[in-house]
């Protein structure tokens, strides 16, 4: 039996048994852990796909120093939390919009973020925010992406709470007229 370093070695050399070797030896486990993370069956094997085929594709160029098991654990638990974030922002982002009744008129039928993959809305989202104040940006993305709440956004910037509600608010009315006219 061929160790983790053999199977390495391989994979660098372009040999897909290989792969499948390491894949049959480490896929139980890491698709538990992803699937514990992700709180998905189907997102846990994706993130183990996610995980073998960034393997196979570094090929030659493949550099995992020490534990093996170990490296594959680290690079699934992250594949699978940035999973849950990219999920966790499209329903945050979904949330806002329903928070802010002009933009739940103007774009609940249209926005449809379910639709978007979470790269893809990422996108959409800063594109959409480019007219914006750079301030207004800046503290939308906070609570957005980075999920603080008002409280801490303005603790954070030294402004006020309402501030900070006004000012994301702005930002959806911004991303509501976009996606409206995306979708006109």
């Amino acid at each position: 039996m061929m160790t983790d370093r053999e199977l390495i070695a391989d994979i660098q050399s372009g040999d897909p048994r290989a792969l499948g070797a390491l894949m049959e030896r480490h896929a139980p486990l890491l698709l538990r852990l992803a699937t514990v993370v992700t709180g998905s069956r189907e997102n846990a094997r994706d993130v183990v796909q996610d995980v073998f085929m960034w393997v196979w594709m570094q090929g030659p160029h493949l550099d995992i120093r020490g534990d093996v098991r170990g490296y594959l654990w680290q690079a699934a638990r992250n594949r699978a939390r940035n999973t849950v974030r990219s999920e966790h922002a499209r329903e945050r982002l979904h949330a806002m919009v329903r928070a802010d009744d002009v933009a739940l008129r103007r774009t609940d039928r249209n926005l449809a973020p379910e639709r978007l993959d979470a790269e893809e809305l990422v996108a959409q989202v800063h594109s959409a925010l480019v007219g914006v104040p750079r301030r207004c940006r800046e503290i939308f993305l906070l609570r957005w992406r980075d999920g603080l709440t008002n409280e801490e956004i303005a603790s954070a910037l030294e402004i006020g709470v309402p501030t900070v509600r006004n000012q994301v608010a702005r930002a959806i009315r911004r991303l509501a007229e976009y996606f409206a006219a995306m979708h006109a």
